[in-house]
């Protein structure tokens, strides 16, 4: 469904059924204006535009600051030496951010999006890194975020990242269940019902 206010016929239920917010529409579609003057009727579509935005001048740190909800679930495809797959938490999103940065080192990053699903609360980004990991050398890594955001206010509660896993997949069955004795509130950010 688009946000296109030339196509009437989109339900009154949608956040997007016009350019411009209206009295009696689904909650939490207020309108976001952009610093270069267009309008976003849905807080989904505002948080997406946003975070492309930043990603793409390479202030990825900033825009999750910013577009985080402090209950934010980071999710990740595998469980790798022994940690996680699930974080919960923005400081223990941003410590597992940091403990990336350790071992991988980003030569360049495009960012494709976002891709926009305002009904769902939901939106997709694609990255594509030239990276340098620690242990496995310099690697080009594609990956596909998809963003869950709060439906008033837009704040993102929950990402999830999908990307082949490194070496071939062993890192997926050889740490399977590790952090299954974590629970939901740990230091570490483990939310053990993954």
């Amino acid at each position: 469904m688009s946000c296109d206010p030339a196509k009437p016929s989109v339900p009154a239920a949608s956040c997007c059924s016009t350019g411009k917010p209206e009295a009696g529409k689904a909650e939490g579609c207020s309108a976001s204006r952009h610093e270069d003057g267009k309008t976003d009727c849905c807080p989904i579509k505002a948080t997406a535009h946003r975070l492309v935005e930043l990603c793409k001048a390479g202030q990825c740190d900033q825009a999750e600051e910013e577009l985080y909800a402090d209950h934010i679930s980071s999710v990740e495809p595998f469980s790798c030496d022994g940690k996680c797959k699930t974080t919960v938490g923005k400081s223990a999103v941003k410590a597992k951010g940091v403990e990336w940065h350790k071992h991988m080192t980003v030569h360049s990053c495009s960012v494709e999006g976002p891709f926009p699903q305002p009904e769902s609360h939901r939106f997709a980004v694609v990255f594509k890194m030239d990276c340098t990991c620690a242990q496995r050398g310099r690697m080009q890594m594609d990956e596909v975020a998809l963003y869950t955001c709060e439906s008033t206010g837009g704040k993102i509660i929950r990402a999830e990242f999908f990307y082949a896993p490194p070496g071939g997949g062993e890192c997926a069955d050889k740490h399977a269940g590790a952090c299954a004795d974590k629970k939901p509130g740990d230091k570490t950010g483990c939310d053990a019902k993954h």
